[in-house]
């Protein structure tokens, strides 16, 4: 009895690896050169499995994004650095230097009324 590079797939998927993981491994048990095929075919399997209710699709994180804390502190006429402390609250892995970057480029486009 050979194993499908579905069933493989789906065996993978059942127990829990990472995408990457499941594309390496089903390249080196299937012999297969081509990365973009085994993307496509681990895609399908996914997509099918929550179809059919067998596994969930993964709950994203409940906290708000940067854009959104951003373009929220823009509307309510906040400071740079009030909206700064806000996104590093919410989301402290982010670097400092980033969030100021992106917190001035947002308030660039909200005075010349862009977004």
């Amino acid at each position: 009895m050979t194993i499908t590079r579905k069933d493989f797939i789906a065996s993978q998927i059942a127990l829990g690896l990472e995408r990457k993981t499941i594309i390496d491994s089903t390249m080196k048990a299937f012999n297969l050169p081509s990365r973009d095929t085994v993307e496509n075919h681990v895609g399908v399997t996914l997509w099918e499995l929550r179809q059919a209710g067998i596994i969930e699709k993964p709950v994203k994180d409940s906290r708000p994004s940067r854009h959104s804390i951003i373009k929220r502190g823009l509307a309510k006429d906040l400071s740079n650095s009030k909206i700064v402390t806000l996104v590093q609250k919410v989301h402290p892995e982010v670097p400092l230097k980033q969030i100021k970057q992106r917190v001035c480029e947002y308030r660039w486009f909200h005075n010349q009324g862009i977004r």
